[in-house]
């Protein structure tokens, strides 16, 4: 092999197409040649730059980039960028970067196929410098494009669908119609989408979320009477026969917790600094009177990685599990990989999986809350957007899922990541991203404590029952009262309640959750 480094740069300018309009360049080409000691190959319009390491390529190879500027594509923020020669294998992985872009919307590195586009896994968009990177293991044909958001540039109300019409290989979750809610998110379009109250943070109303059939719940048993109304003035005429549905509010909050922990070769830090502050989180949950399960699954999705299995001995942690502190450090300091194993960063891809895992049925309990705590100190690598996993875990809790949901994040600072107590990290953008999609919250991954994102775990009424089953379906929903102990409780927002006609239930706003061991009763007349 030639060990002598090479780096000579040719320039051919591609024929002029018909319809150039000023000369304009439509085609042009670069090579350059390299060898095992690596280099760096431009394009001709120098916003693009491949990096080979040393040993990358084991011979004296051309490498050609051709700017494509006569291809369209769509979301598509660059040219199609073709790489030679076609197919090549590396040794080790090179990385690609493009400067010079501006956005308000995440960018992706994707493999262009014909009509389809396929997310580099490795991609990285920084907002702050204008620039991307991604790893490649071959060459093929690549552009930078927008990010797919299924609401994107839609209204609320509109018919969305969450995969990325680009990828032929992503699989449509369910339900098969779907519309966009106020939050930007692909929800269950059986419900309303876009008048609901604000939500707790003042901020922009988030939407129900995707619905799945009403059944019975854990609420408390319920009650049937049929009877007739005593005929005062704020009832209808007397001898009307009604209903009367009396549920009990459970008398402790249901709050399921999964940690997603990165096992990469950077976290033996973090992991330690996470166990140790296990009294932290144990004091928010026993100070809340919490019922509660803790179970932890680690960033390692790729073949032979624990693909959202439950870890630890004990894989579900409770009030009544002994030696709980010691149980909790073993499930969370799990030691780490050596770089990329198992694709051992992708933290929401982890998350998703844990969901469909048949070994962790056992720590999601249904109607219960859910708080996903992910800590990481390197970005966020799964290959689908954000949203996509948001709107798994949101279809996951059922009906109301933004109120049963909440994604916290322990990782890098943006943009420029951190260092620390616990060490140093990247920033991760679709950590925190994630996390504001479910009124969660960030902590820094570097700080020398986690306390934020191990305490605040939702609203007062989070965990509690708000939605309460009707028997039969009203005659009108005029006639509908609620009575919370006796006394009767208006509708309306913020702190009254609401009929969901798609689920025939009585939903209580957030901040009108009853108390634990309440009696609700429901009257209104039916058939």
């Amino acid at each position: 092999m030639n060990s002598k480094r090479c780096f000579t740069v040719a320039l051919a300018i591609g024929a002029l197409s018909a319809s150039c309009v000023q000369d304009t360049v439509l085609e042009e080409s670069t090579m350059t040649t390299l060898n095992d000691t690596g280099g760096i190959a431009r394009s001709a319009d120098e916003r693009l730059e491949l990096r080979f390491p040393t040993g990358a390529l084991d011979a004296e190879t051309d490498i050609t980039i051709t700017t494509h500027r006569d291809l369209t594509f769509p979301r598509a923020k660059t040219p199609i960028y073709e790489f030679g020669p076609d197919g090549i294998q590396f040794d080790r992985k090179v990385m690609i970067r493009v400067t010079g872009l501006v956005s308000e919307v995440e960018l992706m590195v994707a493999q262009i196929d014909g009509e389809h586009a396929y997310r580099l896994p490795s991609s990285q968009w920084d907002p702050s410098t204008g620039e991307i990177t991604a790893e490649l293991e071959h060459f093929s044909s690549y552009a930078v494009l927008t990010v797919y958001t299924p609401c994107g540039g839609l209204t609320c109300g509109d018919s969305c669908v969450v995969c990325d019409p680009l990828d032929p290989t992503c699989v449509e979750p369910p339900p098969s119609s779907k519309a966009c809610n106020q939050a930007g998110l692909c929800v269950e379009a059986a419900l309303p989408m876009c008048s609901n109250p604000p939500p707790r943070d003042g901020g922009t109303p988030i939407d129900a979320g995707p619905a799945v059939d009403a059944g019975t719940r854990d609420g408390g048993s319920v009650v049937t009477d049929a009877g007739t109304r005593d005929g005062g003035a704020s009832t209808p005429d007397a001898g009307m026969p009604y209903c009367s549905d009396v549920a009990v509010q459970r008398p402790q909050p249901l709050v399921d917790i999964l940690l997603v922990i990165d096992t990469s070769c950077s976290m033996s830090e973090e992991q330690t600094g996470l166990a140790s502050q296990f009294p932290t989180l144990l004091d928010t949950l026993v100070q809340n009177n919490a019922d509660f399960q803790i179970g932890t699954t680690t960033m390692e999705t790729g073949a032979g990685g624990t693909q959202g299995a439950l870890q630890g001995a004990v894989p579900v942690l409770t009030s009544t599990t002994p030696n709980l502190a010691t149980e909790f450090a073993n499930n969370v300091v799990l030691g780490t990989m050596s770089p990329g194993s198992a694709q051992d960063e992708s933290g929401l891809t982890a998350m998703k999986m844990n969901l469909m895992h048949p070994m962790a049925a056992s720590l999601h309990r249904q109607d219960s809350s859910l708080t996903v705590i992910l800590v990481s100190d390197e970005p966020e690598q799964s290959i689908e957007t954000v949203e996509h996993y948001v709107n798994y875990a949101l279809a996951f809790k059922g009906p109301y899922g933004d109120r049963r949901l909440q994604i916290n994040a322990i990782s890098g600072d943006t943009p420029g990541g951190c260092t620390g107590p616990n060490g140093s990290a990247t920033a991760s953008p679709r950590y925190i991203h994630a996390a504001s999609l479910t009124d969660g919250v960030f902590t820094s991954v570097c700080a020398a404590s986690y306390a934020t994102a191990l305490t605040d775990l939702g609203e007062m009424s989070y965990g509690y029952e708000f939605l309460f089953d009707l028997s039969q379906v009203p005659t009108s929903t005029a006639t509908l009262e609620v009575l919370v102990d006796g006394v009767p409780v208006s509708p309306g927002p913020a702190t009254g309640w609401s009929y969901d006609g798609a689920l025939n239930a009585i939903v209580f706003e957030e901040f009108g959750v009853p108390d634990p061991s309440s009696t609700v009763e429901i009257r209104y007349d039916c058939p």
